[in-house]
């Protein structure tokens, strides 16, 4: 496939520093491509990341924000999820589940502020979720953190922002493969690549690719 960026995020471009337009259809015409690895499962297809918590309340609020509608004329959408995630300080939005590892070992996180199972290196715009984190090869990185008070919440955005993730005492990672399947709680509210979903269940493959790039 070739991918051509059009949104006001554009996280996976970012992260593949992705050519314009007419570098990318130079390598579609001359077929070359490079090999990256998805994450597939029934309800679709994990190309970027998998959010839970702040991210999916940002996302979702977002996307029924009147707000967001009169910045995008104005061509500065982003503004919403800087406001949105301010708001996210007070309001907490929490999320739990449970996560079967390939292994069979379970893993629950209850009431989580900052939830990414990632793909791929950015989301909300360029922030990054974990440094390595990366199409090209077929882990995903599980990052979480609980923010049980307002001022934890802080630090964790800002450890986001600045990234200061591998010295963080409130980010947890962990790298896990294809295989592991998710159980999320009713209600729960899931972004998956940007879009709003609600999922019992997700079990998630690996699956190769070619971009052309």
């Amino acid at each position: 496939f070739a991918y051509y960026p059009v949104g006001s995020g554009n996280d996976f471009a970012k992260a593949l520093s992705l050519p314009d337009l007419a570098t990318t259809m130079a390598n579609l015409l001359a077929g070359t491509s490079r090999e990256l690895t998805i994450f597939v499962d029934s309800a679709g297809v994990l190309l970027n990341s998998l959010d839970l918590g702040f991210s999916a309340w940002v996302v979702n609020r977002a996307a029924h924000s009147v707000v967001k509608q009169m910045l995008n004329r104005l061509h500065l959408g982003k503004l919403t999820y800087i406001l949105l995630a301010i708001l996210s300080l007070f309001k907490n939005p929490v999320a739990s589940v449970q996560i079967k590892k390939i292994n069979g070992v379970l893993l629950e996180i209850k009431d989580v502020y900052f939830f990414s199972l990632a793909n791929n290196t950015y989301f909300g715009g360029g922030i990054m979720i974990w440094p390595s984190s990366t199409v090209f090869d077929a882990n995903l990185h599980l990052v979480y953190a609980k923010g049980k008070n307002f001022w934890q919440r802080v630090l964790i955005l800002l450890t986001l922002v600045f990234k200061r993730h591998q010295s963080s005492p409130y980010l947890k990672h962990q790298v896990l493969v294809s295989g592991t399947s998710l159980t999320f709680f009713d209600g729960t509210l899931l972004s998956v690549d940007g879009e709003i979903i609600q999922e019992h269940q997700i079990s998630l493959t690996a699956q190769k690719r070619k971009i052309y790039l």
